[in-house]
């Protein structure tokens, strides 16, 4: 679902408990454009800090190879 953060930003309800946020920034003459990914602040509580890291990269796997950027397989 749409978040008013940066210039658009997205949250994903990975798991019953574990939501992510995905904030981006279109970038202009003085910065390049920019993504963060943002966990809620209690998943660490259901979660080792493995893999939630695992969770952010298989995210931003999927929102690449959704935008045409990555290919299945693709590393």
């Amino acid at each position: 679902r749409p978040v008013a953060a940066g210039d658009a930003g997205y949250e994903f309800a990975v798991l019953p408990r574990i939501d992510l946020q995905v904030i981006m920034w279109a970038g202009d003459d003085e910065f390049p454009p920019k993504a963060n990914i943002l966990f809620n602040e209690t998943c660490v509580m259901q979660l080792d800090t493995a893999t939630l890291y695992m969770i952010g990269i298989d995210l931003s796997r999927r929102l690449l190879h959704q935008a045409g950027k990555l290919h299945p397989g693709a590393s």
